[in-house]
């Protein structure tokens, strides 16, 4: 068997650094696995991972596949981050290769992965410091709207009798009395009878010739004008 040892580390309430030396193979990697899972637990949702693998030499392909388990329970399970550091260059090329460098949080030292966790913790304090922070309660008293004395002005519905008698009285002694006016007749006025339109009649003495030589010598003349235009 492969030496294998997990070193681990608080970092804070809510943060852990698990630090591997030796080779993580076949021969080891399932008996020293629950070692990281029993840390994973003590997270709290939130909190964060450092896996430092400075001291580590050689990772088989079932080590990578617990690493990307390690992933899934602090980041998506618990909200949290998980980070490694100080990766060596065959490991790293290793995970490179397999894709792990695209998903997880890579740092070159494990004081860069520190300060990451630090500033962390440091922003979750600050909000935990506002939302516990007692909100003073200000009650204002609403200012009383003056209010204006309501004035009822009845008027009476009915008019007594004697009240109705006199404004009949008034209305008939205002109305002008219209004279009889005389009828006027009417005329009738007989409409008039149209004259007969005149009409003229032309007739010609039987002596009388029709003019046909004026007529054949013009016909002539505008065959003439013709053929000219032609």
């Amino acid at each position: 068997m492969s030496p294998l040892q997990i070193l681990i580390e608080q970092l804070s309430a809510s943060s852990y650094m698990l630090t591997f030396i030796g080779q993580m193979d076949e021969s080891n990697v399932d008996s020293n696995a629950p070692t990281v899972y029993d840390v994973i637990e003590k997270i709290p949702q939130g909190g964060s991972l450092i896996l430092n693998f400075s001291g580590l030499t050689y990772m088989n392909s079932k080590s990578i596949g617990y690493t990307t388990d390690f992933y899934n329970k602090v980041v998506d399970e618990k909200g949290g981050k998980l980070i490694v550091a100080e990766s060596p260059e065959n490991i790293l090329d290793i995970l490179t290769v397999v894709g792990l460098t695209n998903i997880i949080t890579f740092t070159t030292s494990v004081a860069e992965a520190k300060a990451i966790i630090a500033g962390e913790d440091t922003q979750e304090s600050i909000v935990e410091e506002v939302t516990e922070t007692p909100t003073e309660e200000i009650s204002a008293e609403a200012p009383q709207e003056e209010t204006t004395p309501h004035i009822e002005i009845k008027i009476p519905e009915v008019l007594t009798q004697s009240t109705e008698e006199k404004i009949v009285e008034e209305k008939v002694e205002e109305t002008p009395v219209v004279e009889n006016i005389p009828a006027v007749e009417e005329k009738v006025i007989p409409a008039e009878q149209p004259t007969p339109a005149k009409t003229t009649e032309i007739t010609l003495d039987e002596d009388e010739e029709f003019p046909w030589t004026i007529l054949a010598i013009g016909g002539i003349a505008i065959i003439i004008l013709i053929v000219m235009f032609l």
